[in-house]
């Protein structure tokens, strides 16, 4: 590729990492409030040391292993394209996915306290911005190390008279931002719901302990799986989909033995959207006032808008017109792919907000069964996220035709960057929640002013819609980046596409066990909770029986066992589905063959956005049902229908902060390995 499309990446993010380091500035100057606030952020910083250091450990001897197993391929198939380089640029994509993962987490447990505070001098204003600039350091440090990892490997590996092999290359970059992606995701998920389970239940079953309360041995645990979750996990999944949407459409422009300028508009559009990205976070500043989420919205309005004229601009200027095989593909048909993702993303964020709502007619419906009891509410929010799976099945299966009918596959592809191309401003808005609500934890743990609450209070609202809308965002571009990926796989294996018919053996026992893979890692997270779970109930009793003066506030509870014991469910826990994903496809790539493994990457692909829009959006819908009630309607707080909300709010928070999340990684994943391997099943065909 001509060296000059380099820059611009390379000066995005540059940009970003610019960007990142003043926002760290302004919120490291702040102050971190009193003595129990500080020593609360402490205790969560150190168990977030002390989880991220064991995942670390593990993620090095997988990584060690998957490099030797490049190094084996190569040898033993060297005329199949699969290059020794693979194994260089995964190393690249793990390093950069695992730092911005450290760095989101190392600023997000240290901007806590410092909202708190901003609330008691600054207001709501002053808490925001500190939140939101929080999340900001994930969003903007997770894009701009995507972007520059992508020229590394790009300025290094590149070969200018084999592009399937240079291909080839970076998607070994890709296969390192999934394996970080999987152990976060997984690892985090597990964690962050097994202390809240955790906490919550024991709670509920034995009134006299509290919750949220440092009483609470499992208060810490509780908060801090709220920062590994929606930044580490969350933030690592996204800059996951954003560097494999970029890698899967340059994939398919170099099958297309495109021209220079079709290649480099994929690199262009994710560069103009990392820069939007940073206009949107500076809107915010602009508009934080007295309605916050007003402000986010604003925001992040802001930040797609200027994308999509910048999108027109850069496709107009640049591109040029495919000969191949279509020879009036041109200009305005990329235009529409590429817009055509763009409104796909903003509808399914607008019909998220539907079930994140108090103000909707489900979380109502949810809150008025919760009267009758615990399993009332539980059946409504259930319902109310098998309902749910109609929009974005429909908005997905919508933009895979325009944009197929548009430019082909790579009119896919270009949908899937422009959905992605804004990550920086999705992944910031998620991470606004979990600092926002350890922020408001933190107020009540410190027993500030009731004023301070009230505003803690309004932002984890906020911060709750914002989480809710960017996870539903995350699981229909996860599905449209695996259809990218699976479009990439077929042209690179020479899947004959004459021979996929439904009435094709294998192509339809494939989209039965792909279907199926899902839910097997689904139950897998699920079980791995709820063992979790189990622990930390069994540790806090036991800490309450034991040590003595606890309720009293003279006994001093022990948090650091519960983090000890849900991090150690949460490794366990992660081995199963992450070793699932990574080995699926090559067993039945290599047992069963191409045709085989493009059925089990669809129906994946399929179940996983059925599974993943069903759990979030039942999670959320139960979560603002009890938030709902918390208002003061039905009773309000300590009312049955509180009580019920509550316990359907437990049965939630799983689905949609660890099942629905690491499905979008699982099926992504998936589909990166199925990628990397096709040389090899190519050469074997042949």
């Amino acid at each position: 590729m001509g060296g000059y499309y380099i820059l611009g990446p390379l000066a995005g993010g540059v940009l970003a990492l610019i960007v990142v380091a003043l926002l760290m500035r302004d919120i490291f100057k702040r102050p971190a409030g009193n003595a129990t606030m500080t020593e609360i952020s402490t205790a969560i910083q150190a168990g977030a040391r002390t989880f991220l250091g064991r995942i670390l450990v593990h993620l090095l001897v997988l990584a060690a292993a998957i490099f030797v197993l490049t190094w084996v391929a190569a040898v033993f198939w060297p005329r199949s394209g699969f290059n020794r380089l693979i194994g260089f640029a995964f190393l690249i994509g793990v390093a950069v996915t695992a730092a911005a993962g450290l760095i989101g987490t190392w600023v997000a447990t240290r901007s806590n306290s410092r909202a708190a505070e901003a609330a008691r001098v600054g207001g709501v204003k002053g808490s925001l911005l500190v939140a939101m600039n929080g999340g900001a350091v994930m969003g903007l440090t997770a894009t701009g190390l995507a972007l520059l990892g992508f020229c590394l490997v790009w300025r290094l590996f590149w070969i200018e008279e084999r592009p399937q092999t240079s291909m080839s290359i970076l998607g070994g970059y890709a296969l390192g931002a999934s394996l970080v992606a999987l152990l976060a995701q997984f690892a985090s998920g597990i964690f962050s719901k097994g202390a809240d389970v955790g906490a919550d239940v024991v709670s509920v079953l034995d009134p006299e302990i509290p919750d949220n309360d440092l009483r609470n041995p499992a208060t810490i645990a509780d908060h801090l799986g709220d920062n590994l979750g929606d930044i580490a996990g969350f933030g690592s999944d996204m800059m996951h989909s954003f560097i494999v949407a970029l890698i899967a459409a340059l994939s398919i422009a170099a099958t297309l033995r495109s021209n220079l300028a079709l290649s480099s508009i994929p690199i262009l559009l994710a560069t103009a959207g990392v820069v939007c990205s940073i206009v949107g976070i500076f809107f915010v500043r602009l508009f934080a006032r007295h309605d916050p989420r007003k402000a986010l919205l604003f925001g992040v309005s802001a930040g797609v808008m200027l994308f999509t004229v910048a999108a027109v601009a850069i496709i107009w200027a640049v591109g040029g017109s495919w000969t191949a095989a279509r020879p009036f593909f041109d200009k305005k048909v990329m235009v529409a792919a590429t817009l055509t993702g763009i409104l796909a993303g903003a509808i399914i964020g607008i019909g998220t907000d539907i079930f994140a709502s108090g103000r909707c007619r489900t979380t109502r419906r949810i809150a008025a069964s919760s009267q009758f009891g615990s399993a009332m509410a539980t059946i409504e929010g259930l319902r109310a996220g098998m309902l749910s799976c109609a929009l974005p099945a429909v908005v997905i299966a919508a933009a895979i035709w325009i944009a197929y009918d548009q430019a082909g596959a790579f009119g896919i592809a270009l949908a899937a960057v422009g959905m992605l191309a804004t990550s920086g401003m999705v992944i910031s808005m998620n991470g606004f929640g979990p600092i926002a609500e350890n922020s408001g934890g933190i107020a009540g743990l410190a027993h500030l002013d009731r004023s301070v609450r009230e505003i803690t209070d309004l932002l984890d609202m906020v911060g709750n819609t914002t989480t809710a809308l960017a996870k539903g965002f995350a699981n229909g571009a996860s599905a449209l980046v695996t259809f990218v990926l699976l479009a990439a796989f077929i042209r690179a294996a020479r899947v004959d596409v004459d021979q996929l018919t439904i009435l094709s053996p294998r192509l339809v026992a494939g989209l039965i066990v792909g279907g199926a893979t899902p839910f097997f890692a689904g139950a897998t997270i699920m079980g791995a909770i709820s063992r979790a779970a189990a622990d930390v109930i069994a540790e806090v009793r036991r800490q309450m029986s034991e040590i003595p003066g606890i309720l009293d506030g003279k006994g001093q509870p022990d948090s650091s066992q519960c983090i000890h014991l849900a991090a150690r469910h949460a490794i366990r826990g992660m081995l199963t589905p992450t070793l699932f994903a990574l080995a699926l496809p090559i067993i039945v790539g290599f047992a069963f063959g191409a045709e085989m493994l493009t059925g089990l990457l669809a129906g994946a692909a399929i179940g996983g956005l059925m599974l993943g829009a069903a759990s979030a959006n039942a999670g959320v819908s139960l979560s603002s049902a009890k938030r709902y009630i918390e208002d003061g309607v039905f009773g309000g707080k300590g009312s049955p229908a509180h009580g019920g909300a509550v316990v359907g709010d437990i049965v939630g928070d799983p689905l949609k902060d660890a099942v629905a999340p690491a499905i979008n990684t699982l099926i992504k994943t998936m589909a990166v390995v199925a990628l990397i391997i096709a040389p090899l099943l190519r050469a074997i065909g042949e």
